[in-house]
């Protein structure tokens, strides 16, 4: 629905927005560093006799840590998001996930820079059902999916904070939303 009451239109985008997969390549580095991280914290755990229990127990909390990345980024490969109709769906290893476009409420572009001139984007969208994706930039054509999501903002009205709007101009998609 729409601010006046009436169910918001369809995204003409929709049909446009192909099967989206992240990129393999910016996934195998992150699950190579895990992998290195959990090796290089986990070497003490099996060379050094007679270490402290507590020293122990935050390795294997390292170690575990460093495991959950990896699966984590493993279960993004096997990720594609499409746009059906009014929603938006990502599909993967653990189940789906629909968030409906006509009843969006919460949009917003984050942008994380952890040096200068390095990051990346997150898109976070809500609808009143209370579902939540989140999509990264490494899904190929990202841009394609924030402007879609983008459109059933605009479709509804709502307000952008000046985040996701510096956001949205640095990725060529600034706006006239209020």
């Amino acid at each position: 629905m729409d601010l006046t009451g009436r169910p918001a239109p369809a995204c003409a985008v929709a049909a446009a927005l192909p099967r989206l997969r992240h990129r393999p390549g910016p996934l195998i580095a992150d699950l190579a560093r895990a992998a290195a991280g959990g090796a290089v914290i986990a070497l003490p755990l099996l060379v050094v006799d007679g270490m402290n229990g507590v020293l122990q127990l935050a390795l294997i909390a390292l170690v575990l840590l460093f495991a959950a990345f990896a699966v984590q980024r493993g279960l993004k490969l096997t990720e594609s998001w499409t746009a059906e109709g009014h929603h938006i769906v990502r599909r993967g290893a653990i189940g789906q996930s629909r968030l409906d476009l006509s009843r969006l409420r919460t949009f917003r572009l984050e942008h994380f820079a952890p040096r200068k001139g390095a990051g990346w984007f997150r898109l976070r969208l809500v609808d009143d059902g209370g579902v939540r994706l989140a999509a990264e930039d490494t899904l190929e054509d990202f841009h394609r999916l924030v402007a879609l999501a983008l459109a059933a903002a605009e479709a509804r009205a709502l307000p952008l904070d000046d985040v996701t709007t510096h956001n949205l101009a640095a990725l060529g998609l600034a706006r006239g939303i209020a």
